[in-house]
């Protein structure tokens, strides 16, 4: 124990332990009896000038006639829940927030939830974001935080009701933003730090049930509990000795339990930092109430080292704190001044009719030139409708000779956030849908594992579909098409997806070359139920002409001589409306925003 500079004077240290003895003698006069506890954060309370060790204070209350056994058991409990903690020096501290502290904002907050045995999720930034203690712990011991929510909800949760309290029911989301990172950037330096990340579902198990708190028992009456924070970090087989000498047995009936599953997260391909090459991928362990089995989720956890059998090398994977589904994710609001900036211009373009949608498509695909309608569609088909009685997407086809430029548009929407590509001549039946297989997982032993294949990983986005013909995957789009779902079957168990993504698709005619004597749609080499389905069918083939064939040169070369930052390894592409510059970042931000408008057709229209 020292004080800032130097060894504590004898004359500090007795009267130190006269004002413990005169606080614990008035103490027991009117309360009727002290605690350590109370002893302990008196002390650090009334001498904050003066810097303790654990041995230190120790030291200093046996001095007060404190007992030691009961001295050192309170020091470890009141450091167990972050009542006090030792600061980077060694020096003890009492913490800034405590677990009543906690309790209390639980209550004020999210009482609604907790009386309907609900689980509470905690926005950080709103509710702590000024909390200089809690922001530290993050930052040092985040499994101390979360401990520190769980034990505040169970101490907040216990007066409102009888039953047990579930261990999984408080979470916490919208941590600053320096937490925020990649899959691909996860590494040994991130290990037992909190991350925040995005990834695709590329594999998901059935739940499993995990023992939270274990329970040991002895045959002299003694019982001792442990608290599991990590499915990994302690066998419940292994042998607890009793201090009477005997060996303590795991009690699974009083223990308590949680259902747990094991996904795999590839990072989205459009946040890599090369599109080129194969997206990084982590297996991912989280506590939960509901199950996940496809689309895009969004993790906050703490990543964690496990050995391999036979090698000092070591796998990194994911704890999860918290996972939710991007679709059921409350995303961020779009900046005010940015939705201002965008009211602007469409009331400029509204005045100086100019037409704001071939403005904006032309930034949506711009290396094309001409097809001013198709480019119009496929941005509204980005945009998607609102919400109703009908499927929100729509199915867009474009037939045309080869050469003309289809693979091209198909690649550029495909970056668009949550969008893919892929060629249905080179994808499976399951890769197209879904799989349920039987394999071995991390935790348990073999159990069903479901594979979301393209059309449920892309959920609410759009799948670029090339080289669309007759074959036996066709077959496969119908049902996601229409009824944006994806049911399998397999060995007894049966599942259902999501699907619900707009088709964009293209194709040679049949004969690989458009006969203008037919009729266009007797040339698309697709069976009738799948061409039903297509909401839009564009012919791309151009009326050949010598302006035409000028105008297409020209782009060519306006294509070449660019020259302009990159964007998503592409090259960014500029458009002015009077003396608004428009960008990439600005489509961006402009679907976002009318995806989520919800727009109805004026009773005149309908009448």
């Amino acid at each position: 124990m020292v004080d800032k500079t130097t060894a504590l004077m004898e004359t500090t240290k007795e009267e130190i332990i006269r004002s413990v003895q005169t606080f614990r003698k008035l103490k027991n006069d009117n309360c009727g009896k002290s605690t350590a506890s109370d002893t302990i954060i008196y002390v650090l309370d009334n001498y904050q000038d003066v810097n303790f060790t654990v041995d230190g204070l120790k030291q200093l209350l046996i001095g007060a006639k404190m007992n030691r056994s009961t001295v050192s058991k309170y020091i470890g409990k009141l450091m167990d829940t972050n009542i006090i903690y030792e600061d980077p020096f060694g020096y003890l501290r009492k913490s800034g927030t405590s677990i009543s502290d906690i309790s209390k904002k639980l209550l004020d907050n999210h009482i609604k939830q907790m009386t309907n045995g609900k689980p509470v999720i905690v926005d950080f930034q709103k509710e702590y974001g000024a909390d200089t203690f809690l922001l530290d712990k993050l930052d040092s011991n985040p499994n101390d935080v979360f401990r520190m929510f769980s034990e505040a909800y169970a101490e907040a949760y216990t007066p409102l009701a009888k039953d047990n309290v579930a261990y999984y029911n408080v979470a916490i989301k919208n941590l600053p933003n320096k937490y925020r990172c990649k899959i691909g950037n996860l590494n040994s330096t991130s290990i037992g730090k909190i991350v925040e990340f995005e990834g695709i579902v590329l594999s998901a198990s059935v739940n499993k049930v995990m023992v939270k708190k274990a329970v040991y028992s002895c045959a002299c009456g003694k019982k001792e509990e442990y608290a599991l924070d990590n499915v990994f970090e302690k066998d419940v087989s292994d042998k607890v000795k009793c201090n009477c000498g005997k060996y303590m047995v795991f009690d699974e009936n009083n223990s308590k339990y949680v259902d747990i599953q094991e996904l795999t997260l590839q990072q989205p391909v459009e946040s890599t930092d090369n599109p080129q090459e194969p997206p990084n991928d982590i297996t991912v362990f989280f506590e939960t109430t509901s199950k996940i089995w496809n689309g895009k989720v969004n993790v906050i956890g703490i990543p964690f080292k496990k050995k391999q059998k036979n090698a000092p090398v070591y796998d990194i994977y994911i704890y999860a704190k918290h996972v939710v589904s991007e679709e059921n994710a409350s995303k961020r609001p779009l900046d005010e001044t940015k939705i201002a900036h965008m009211k602007h211009i469409v009331e400029y373009c509204n005045n100086n009719n100019i037409d704001l949608l071939d403005k904006l498509s032309e930034l949506l695909i711009p290396t094309i030139h001409g097809y001013e309608i198709i480019r119009k569609a496929i941005l509204l088909q980005q945009i998607k409708g609102s919400v109703g009685l009908n499927r929100n997407n729509i199915h867009i086809l474009l037939v045309s000779d080869p050469g003309l430029g289809k693979s091209e548009i198909l690649r550029r929407v495909s970056k668009f956030p949550k969008n893919t590509y892929g060629s249905l001549a080179g994808t499976s039946g399951v890769g197209l849908t879904a799989s349920i297989d039987y394999v071995k997982s991390l935790i348990g032993d073999s159990g069903r594992v479901s594979k979301p294949g393209l059309l449920v990983a892309k959920n609410g986005g759009t799948v670029s579909l090339d080289e669309v013909t007759v074959n036996d995957m066709s077959i496969h789009l119908l049902e996601a098409m229409e009824s944006q779902t994806i049911h399998i079957a397999k060995a007894g168990a049966t599942l259902c997806f999501p699907a619900e993504v707009a088709i964009l698709a293209a194709c040679n005619p049949k004969s690989g070359r458009q006969d203008k004597s037919k009729w266009l749609i007797e040339q698309i080499e697709l069976s009738e139920p799948v061409i039903d389905r297509f909401d839009l069918i564009f012919d791309m083939n151009p009326e050949n002409n010598r302006e035409s064939d000028e105008e297409i040169a020209q782009k060519i070369i306006k294509n070449y001589n660019y020259v302009s930052p990159m964007v998503n390894g592409d090259t960014a592409v500029t458009t002015r409306v009077g003396e608004y510059i428009l960008d990439y970042s600005f489509l961006m931000d402009f679907i976002e925003y009318t995806r989520a408008l919800n727009v109805k057709i004026p009773e005149s229209v309908e009448n």
